[in-house]
């Protein structure tokens, strides 16, 4: 049996609302920017640290400074968005790190 016309066009919208969007979960997550400054200052604890890449081309290689250590990119998400978790895009991009709910 042939379905209605109307049926039809209302799964096919639905189908093509589906392919634009994606599953309803990943319309709802978000993805926010960086500081590693702030990241910083929340990993020391102070509020003149910096961040400094100690190799290009590498995500993975942020240093905080003066006191040099790593930087707590989780801790920064915790702070500044609260529920989200810190995630790195490209291993290879050092500005590709988001926090992401």
């Amino acid at each position: 049996m042939l379905a209605k016309p109307a049926a039809l066009a209302a799964m096919t919208v639905l189908a093509a609302s589906w392919m634009l969007l994606g599953p309803a979960q990943s319309a709802l997550a978000a993805d926010y920017g960086v500081n590693m400054n702030r990241a910083c200052q929340i990993t020391q604890n102070w509020a003149t640290s910096f961040a400094y890449l100690n190799t290009p081309y590498n995500a993975y290689s942020w240093r905080c400074g003066p006191v040099v250590s790593g930087v707590d990119v989780q801790a920064y998400c915790n702070s500044d968005h609260p529920g989200s978790h810190a995630v790195v895009l490209n291993a290879s991009d050092p500005y590709s790190w988001r926090c992401r709910t």
